[in-house]
């Protein structure tokens, strides 16, 4: 990619900083404690030690403001040193829609808080699958008008 090419953004889902705590577990035993940098429904940046090799299967309990401990099942897709510790990203395989919903809740609360980008928030939120009854939940409380190609596409079948 060159200087001048824009970046593209991948993510499917809304991603926001967090500061909370993440308990990280491989083949039943914990690897550590890591902090949470940004969080998203389809994963997580965390950072602590010790460093974990992409491809790593792990189980992830995450607290959630106002919430209790989740987990998480997912796999350590990237992985860097950094100082003493190392920071590695975590995409999250989940199954049960109520753990997404509560994910994507706490991202778009955490959003509001900081000032986060709400349009790009609706725009990445249909792309997740099982959680627009969530996203049109919150969209609709903070008056955010709903549409996209997908919901039209839903409504015409």
């Amino acid at each position: 990619m060159g200087k001048n090419e824009p970046i593209v953004e991948r993510r499917r889902c809304p991603r926001a900083e967090f500061t909370t705590t993440a308990y990280v577990f491989s083949e039943g035993i914990q690897c550590g404690v890591y902090d949470v940098k940004n969080l998203s429904a389809g994963g997580a940046l965390l950072e602590g030690s010790p460093n974990l090799v992409p491809g790593t299967k792990v189980r992830v309990l995450l607290k959630l403001p106002k919430r209790h401990l989740q987990r998480l099942e997912g796999r350590v897709v990237r992985s860097q040193r950094a100082g003493n510790g190392s920071v590695i990203a975590v995409a999250f395989q989940i199954t049960d829609p109520r753990i997404e919903d509560a994910i994507h809740d706490a991202v778009l609360a955490r959003l509001e808080e900081t000032g986060g980008s709400r349009t790009s928030s609706v725009h990445q939120a249909d792309e997740c699958t099982g959680i627009r009854r969530s996203s049109a939940r919150n969209h609709e409380a903070l008056d955010y008008e709903i549409g996209s190609d997908t919901n039209k596409k839903e409504r015409a079948l």
